[in-house]
């Protein structure tokens, strides 16, 4: 398991930081779904709250229609929620409590992918957040989610 304890947490550099460590540790990781999916830190903004992620999605999380499985879908969001609450719980777990989703249209397996979240509630037990998947056009979305994300204590 990454600990994130020892970063800063309160600055766009400190965000940066936590973020790119975080998923280059991550992708070392052989034994956990996070290295299966190679998911890719792309950008951050810590006044907004929000992370930007991207994977190049392969035939293997593909559903027996060829496009991209649900759970595949569902899992990069919830990672993208998920690690941010992390962030701004300043490193605690924040497991999740609910995860929503909206498919809205198909995820090809060919083209990258891009997942955006953001946080519109940070607490102190509880974090609520948003996020979508999108692939060529940012203001085309193809699933939707909304989550919430318990602070676990220390």
């Amino acid at each position: 398991m990454f600990d994130m304890n020892g970063f800063d947490f309160d600055s766009q550099k400190g965000m940066e930081e936590a973020f790119k460590t975080y998923f280059t540790e991550i992708a070392k990781n052989k034994e956990i779904i996070n290295y299966m999916i190679r998911l890719t830190f792309v950008s951050c903004d810590y006044e907004k709250k929000e992370i930007v992620l991207s994977v190049k999605p392969e035939k293997w999380m593909t559903n027996p229609y060829g496009i991209i499985h649900g759970g595949i879908s569902a899992t990069i969001l919830d990672t993208a929620l998920g690690v941010l609450c992390r962030y701004y719980a300043r490193g605690k777990m924040t497991p999740s409590m609910s995860l929503n989703l909206s498919y809205i249209d198909m995820v090809w397996p060919d083209k990258p992918v891009y997942a955006v979240a953001h946080l519109s509630r940070v607490g102190s037990k509880v974090n609520y957040g948003s996020a979508y998947l999108y692939s060529e056009d940012p203001n085309k979305h193809l699933v939707e989610a909304s989550g919430t994300y318990f602070v676990l204590d220390d």
